[in-house]
């Protein structure tokens, strides 16, 4: 886990991706994120407002990124 991670219990929020059918780019969907922490897998985020705009979640061995560009509205996160 990176150490200035903040730790919570969950995290939610509506993200852009690519929409692919039969290997054409067929413009973007809204997918709905949410992802909940547990005593085996504890969840943290790291939020890297520098030039490149990343969101990390990690969840005990697994690290999620998301760009801070492709999330909607807001970032929901229950301590």
């Amino acid at each position: 886990m990176t150490t200035n991670a903040t730790s919570i219990k969950s995290i939610k929020f509506h993200c852009q991706v690519p929409k692919i059918s039969a290997g054409q780019l067929l413009g973007t969907d809204i997918k709905s994120t949410f992802i909940q922490g547990s005593v085996e897998q504890p969840l943290s985020y790291l939020i890297d407002s520098g030039p490149s705009g990343l969101l990390l979640v990690f969840q005990g061995p697994a690290t999620y990124v998301y760009k801070l560009s492709d999330i909607l509205g807001r970032i929901e996160i229950a301590g």
